[in-house]
């Protein structure tokens, strides 16, 4: 053991000199570009011997004889510019890449089949599929190295180098590749951390206060156990996460699982890390009167406010660097499983790794003389109501306020109802940068109709302009989309934007005498949010980093709240604080529906009837305060493949990150800068 540590005593003097550093610096740039380097070449090679495969083959057809699909189907290979591809091995696989009319179902599974043999066996084939992603990981390795040279960690990462290489030796043998990326990624996210914490700590360290009381909290958030034990749930979990999602299932939702499950277990375990960190720096720091020692110092209150937050964002941006870098290249390893079919890849390429941006139809609304003529017909006719009002068993303001209500919902329902055999028009506005885009586009649908049966199918008819019709048929109550191919989406929006779609509830089946229209078994309802046409706008790559950014500055809001709070409250009381802000604050939008549904009945005895409006009042004025915090979440819009807008992001600085943040700091300074701190208890 002695020998050892004179060896890592003598290793760690080496490594510290000058020389050796630039040295080592050399190297390490030489061996990352190097190796990211060749897997560059190798992928864009074949990424460019795919695009001919795929052009090749989308274009010859099994049915019509055309050589390159008979070449395919019998002998495995294809011929392209005098190279041949592929082998016999894969005649069977290559005959079930073909349906019933002779076209290759998917173009890019059989280009993969055909270029495997090109894969080195030591290599995850979605590296060299995505080059944007070797490009990244070089970075990441690179920075990495050169970090691990200059904060004097380079022996760390060559020990956790060789320990992480005999721990995948065991999966490399049984052929896991997907353990094996687990296991790097998992040991990789660990060690970074540790490293950005190290080089995030030399970067702050200085004469300044701030910055020096930043550089102090990232230092204590490695001795705390609280602060550890989160980060290394979060970043041990993170990789392992793909390995218990279904391969059975089509890859859209293998991806939508791995997004919701990765980008909520990040933020949970960040936001929990985040409130307990900042509590603690300060709570514990002025229930041990470490303070009095600090505050001696020519130390103001706001730089030791400002200090303590610095250190537990500038951790965020650690947690979050490294757990996204580890979502982002997840997605893309998962991305490159095979899918069910042409449909399955064509939703994760058009409807998932997207950024999409919707709209819905626009309805017709009751303007106010409208309603108010409505509302007083229905009074005039029930004279149990008009007996009610003038007896004062009901105020007339409550009972005009709940019909105008109903009269509003029946009057919207009507337009989202269609009745058995019929059709009605809707009509989709903005639309014209789709048009001159020539965009893809998806109609997303969810009918109601009978009894809501999820075993039972109906038909349902979608007719565009120009004659470009469907025939679908849906589940009641389960959503559905239709996709419009971009050749098509000049054909149903006009040079205004507008796209007009009729649907008929009714269907066809062919009989002897032709087409026989069948209308549907009832009226066919859907809610307001229930029909939407989207189109993309953007890819997926900024949308996850504008994702990234709204839950920074979520994470920043919740530990100046809990810096603030600490400084006048004990640790537990201070984090019950914050916990319950974070949690009303995450169930804001289902407060604020649960809010609009509930009312106070007339018979109520009125005791218990204060006591609900007080708790009403409770509720509402807490899901209004917090109501941002709710609808600012960007998991469910990266699930869906929706746009994150820059104004969304923007929003959320200004009113999370300034309002509230700001409005947190003022209150906590206040308090803080009148706080007695050195008060003498009595005990020893």
């Amino acid at each position: 053991m002695s020998l050892l540590k004179l060896l890592w005593t003598k290793a760690d003097e080496i490594q510290r000199r000058f020389g050796v550093r630039v040295t080592l610096s050399v190297l390490c740039a030489a061996v990352v570009l190097g190796l990211f380097g060749w897997l560059y070449v190798i992928g864009a090679g074949i990424q460019r011997d795919r695009n001919l495969i795929v052009q090749t083959l989308a274009e010859a057809n099994l049915t019509r004889g055309d050589q390159a699909a008979v070449d395919f189907a019998t002998t495995g290979t294809v011929d392209i510019n005098g190279r041949t591809f592929g082998n016999e091995s894969l005649i069977r696989q290559a005959r079930d890449l073909y349906d019933d009319s002779g076209a290759l179902m998917s173009p890019f599974g059989a280009a993969r089949l055909l270029l495997a043999d090109r894969v080195p066996p030591f290599v995850p084939p979605f590296l060299l599929e995505q080059s944007d992603t070797v490009l990244l990981l070089a970075f990441a390795a690179l920075t990495a190295g050169l970090l691990s040279v200059w904060t004097g960690l380079f022996p760390h990462l060559v020990l956790t180098a060789l320990a992480t290489a005999l721990l995948i030796v065991p999966s490399i043998v049984q052929g896991e590749l997907a353990w094996v990326i687990a296991i790097v990624t998992a040991v990789a996210l660990c060690y970074s951390f540790a490293l950005l914490v190290s080089a995030a700590a030399m970067a702050l360290s200085g004469a300044n206060p701030t910055v020096a009381i930043a550089a102090n909290v990232l230092r204590e958030a490695l001795r705390l156990r609280i602060a550890t034990f989160f980060v290394g749930v979060l970043l041990v979990a993170l990789p392992l996460i793909p390995l218990w999602i279904d391969i059975s299932e089509p890859l859209r939702y293998q991806i939508q699982s791995y997004l919701s499950k990765s980008i909520g277990l990040m933020f949970l375990l960040a936001a929990s890390m985040t409130v307990f960190l900042s509590c603690a720096t300060v709570a514990f720091e002025i229930r041990d009167r470490q303070i009095w020692q600090l505050m001696t110092k020519p130390v103001a209150r706001l730089q030791y406010l400002v200090g303590k937050w610095l250190g537990v964002v500038t951790l965020n941006v650690i947690l979050l660097v490294l757990g996204g870098l580890a979502i982002f290249v997840q997605v893309r390893f998962i991305s490159t499983r095979p899918a069910q079919d042409a449909a399955d890849a064509q939703a994760v390429s058009e409807q998932i790794l997207v950024a999409r941006q919707g709209t819905y139809p626009e309805y017709k609304r009751l303007m106010g003389d409208q309603l108010r003529e409505l509302v007083e017909q229905r009074i005039s006719s029930d004279p149990v109501l008009q007996s009610e009002i003038a007896d004062g068993l009901r105020p007339e303001i409550d009972v005009k306020r709940e019909i105008a209500k109903d009269v509003v919902t029946t009057y919207g329902t009507a337009q989202r109802t269609i009745p058995a055999g019929e059709e009605r028009t809707y009509e989709f506005h903005g639309l014209k940068r789709a048009r001159d885009t020539a965009a893809p586009l998806t109609i997303r649908y969810s009918f109601d109709i009978g009894r809501i049966d999820p075993h039972e199918v109906h038909p349902v008819m979608f007719k565009f302009g120009e004659g470009l019709y469907s025939d679908r048929i849906f589940v009641p109550a389960q959503p559905h989309v239709m996709t419009i191919q971009p050749l098509d989406t000049q054909r149903v929006i006009d040079e205004n934007g507008v796209l007009r779609l009729t649907i008929e509830n009714a269907g066809y089946r062919e009989t002897e005498r032709g087409p026989e229209r069948i209308p549907g078994i009832g009226p066919m309802i859907f809610k307001h949010d229930a029909l939407e046409v989207l189109y993309r706008v953007d890819s997926f790559e900024p949308n996850f980093l504008r994702a990234m950014c709204v839950q920074f500055i979520k994470l920043a809001f919740l530990a100046m709240l809990g810096v603030c709070a600490a400084t006048i409250l004990s640790f537990p009381v201070a984090s019950m604080l914050s916990f319950t802000v974070l949690t009303i604050g995450s169930l804001a939008p289902f407060l604020g529906m649960s809010l609009a549904e509930y009312n106070v009945k007339p018979d109520t005895p009125a005791l218990w009837k204060v006591v609900q409006y007080v708790v009403m009042g409770i509720a509402t004025a807490s899901e209004w305060l917090l109501r941002s915090f709710g609808e600012t979440s960007p998991t469910q819009a990266l699930v869906e493949g929706r746009l994150i807008s820059g104004g969304a992001v923007l929003n959320a600085l200004l009113v999370i990150g300034v309002v509230w943040s700001g409005g947190v700091f003022f209150l906590g300074f206040s308090a803080f800068r009148r706080k007695e701190l050195a008060v003498y208890s009595g005990n020893s």
